[in-house]
């Protein structure tokens, strides 16, 4: 097979939230650096025989995952910073979100990822005297599912 010409840079990719159920989207590529935790395992199962060297092995449903995200920290009232810390402080049961990614920055016919679940970590300000580098919040986001679409407009 001839090597690829279709590569993504990372710089070009484009991240979203939504605080009403997927429906209203909120573009946080500006202030956001990173997104991780991506991998996603399935439970596995096996069982050894009498006969036979190797288990049975099946496999089962897919895993939670903790999707991370690094974002900016501003003190804007309608900045990723604060809108990620305002769910996740809010009473009672709620705090979930919509989270959606697409590598190649949102483009028609390529891919977004979108998921969707509780903000179970947020990353208050952390200050260091020895840099000038921006201060870095984030808040992961636990989901049981990734849906992958193309991107129609």
């Amino acid at each position: 097979m001839a090597q690829t010409t279709d590569a993504l840079s990372n710089a070009c990719a484009t991240v979203e939230v939504s605080i009403d159920g997927c429906v209203n989207w909120t573009d946080i590529s500006g202030s956001t650096q990173s997104v991780s935790g991506t991998e996603q395992g399935r439970q596995s199962g096996e069982v050894y025989t009498f006969e036979g060297e190797g288990p049975i092995i099946k496999r089962g449903k897919k895993e939670p995952l903790e999707l991370v995200f690094a974002i900016v920290y501003t003190e804007e009232a309608l900045e990723p910073y604060e809108l990620a810390r305002a769910i996740f402080e809010e009473d009672g049961c709620n705090g979930e979100i919509c989270v959606r990614w697409s590598p190649a920055g949102g483009v028609v016919g390529t891919y977004s990822y979108t998921a969707f679940g509780p903000i179970i970590n947020f990353i208050y300000p952390p200050i260091d005297a020895s840099t000038a580098a921006p201060i870095m919040g984030g808040f992961t986001v636990k989901t049981g599912n990734i849906a992958t679409a193309a991107i129609a407009s």
